[in-house]
């Protein structure tokens, strides 16, 4: 099917966001964006796809190139004891193709009813991500606590930079706190000042916390095991966001990972700033963490999306996966408000015209199959949530990418 001739579809039940469901609904789309949506009998004929139409999720934090790594390999253990083994099993396929790995994790999230995804991309994989058949923000990461090494490595990552397709863009991850050089990040500014995303993992652990400020705990003995010289194990003497707001990066289309240990100060500095925050529910089970401040980011009226991270550490690749064992942790949000996380909190996040299914957004969206009848709007998004609704055909750019075997 063509993305340049105007279609018209169909659906018992068509799923706008996580505020407004048509029941029965059409779309019209052409060109890859939606031009109309409505309730009731189409104007025109149209194809009839399947019981539910929804926004196809947006998953805001991935490693696709940790997906051939053994999944729930953190399983019961803590960051630091994990943190070496990571390293450890990525430098022994150093100079191996990424592609197995890429493929293999854009397989899954097809088929489990992704259609967009933010990937932190350490192994130069954009040509993959280019051609991949679904939208890809392929986040170019970037590690070093030597200033030149670190300045070095941000023009090596603006030099390679990918012009943008109708699916792919480039943009820029600073991994860490502790593994990146402070002075180094207004480099990072660039790539926003240009209309890029920009994301990086920001106080995922309270030790993190105790090293950026004060240079204290575990992480300068884990920064030597790893092999940092001892000159380079140094730490920002600062919080985070203090270092973050002075290098420019606060404002829209730069997000955090994690986040897991901000405090109420901060989480009223990232509203301000309109700076959105993604939790990834699997990796937060697999190290036992304390619930993260979903409440606090919510009140502020803080963007938050969800991710998956990597396979180590993140269990699934499915989006939906990560939405129930974050139910679980926060059994006080409704079915609704993690269907929301998962497609149009993704696409604030990132900046992406997805998410949603409104006229002039991306025409990406899942046909899902439904076990029994539905009734109404709450039962379809606790079926999304319980994984009841079954993935048939996922849908980027007014195109067919996956159809599930029946």
């Amino acid at each position: 099917m063509s993305s340049g001739t105007p279609t018209w579809i169909r659906a018992d039940w068509l799923v706008l966001s996580a505020e407004r469901v048509l029941h029965p609904g059409w779309l019209h789309h052409a060109e890859g964006r939606i031009v109309a949506v409505g309730e009731g009998a189409p104007p025109h004929a149209a194809s009839e796809l399947g019981a539910v139409i929804a926004p196809g999720c947006v998953n805001a934090h991935a490693h696709l190139d940790l997906s051939d790594l053994p999944a729930g390999r953190a399983e019961g253990e803590s960051f630091f004891d994990w943190l070496p083994k990571l390293v450890r099993a990525k430098r022994a396929r150093e100079g191996q193709e990424p592609q197995s790995s890429v493929e293999r994790g854009i397989a899954r999230l097809l088929e489990t009813g992704t259609t967009a995804v933010a990937d932190v991309d350490a192994s130069d994989a954009s040509e993959l991500l280019r051609a991949a058949p679904l939208r890809t923000v392929g986040l170019g990461e970037v590690l070093g606590l030597d200033r030149e090494r670190c300045e070095a490595a941000f023009e090596r990552a603006w030099a390679r930079r990918a012009s943008s397709t109708e699916r792919f863009e480039s943009g820029l991850s600073p991994h860490a706190p502790y593994s990146t050089h402070p002075e180094a990040l207004r480099l990072a500014a660039r790539w926003l000042e240009s209309g890029a995303a920009v994301q990086m993992h920001v106080l995922e652990t309270p030790e993190e916390r105790a090293w950026c400020e004060r240079e204290e705990g575990p992480f300068g003995e884990a920064l030597r095991a790893l092999g940092v010289p001892e000159a380079l194990c140094r730490s920002w003497r600062a919080k985070p966001l203090e270092v973050l707001e002075r290098a420019g990066l606060l404002r829209p289309r730069f997000s955090i990972a994690h986040g897991n240990e901000l405090e109420d100060d901060e989480v009223a500095q990232l509203a301000r700033a309109r700076v959105g925050v993604v939790f990834c529910p699997g990796t937060h089970l697999s190290f036992a963490r304390e619930r993260e401040p979903l409440d606090r980011l919510r009140a502020a009226g803080v963007d938050w999306a969800l991710g998956t991270d990597g396979l180590v550490t993140g269990r699934d690749l499915d989006l939906r996966a990560q939405a129930r064992w974050g139910a679980g942790l926060h059994p006080g949000l409704s079915p609704r408000c993690w269907f929301d996380a998962a497609t149009r909190g993704g696409a604030r996040v990132l900046g992406l015209p997805a998410g949603e299914l409104l006229p002039d957004r991306v025409a990406d969206w899942v046909v899902y199959e439904a076990p029994r009848p539905l009734r109404n709007a709450d039962e379809i998004f606790s079926a999304w949530l319980e994984g009841a609704l079954a993935v048939r055909e996922t849908w980027v750019g007014g195109r067919i990418v996956h159809r599930c075997a029946r």
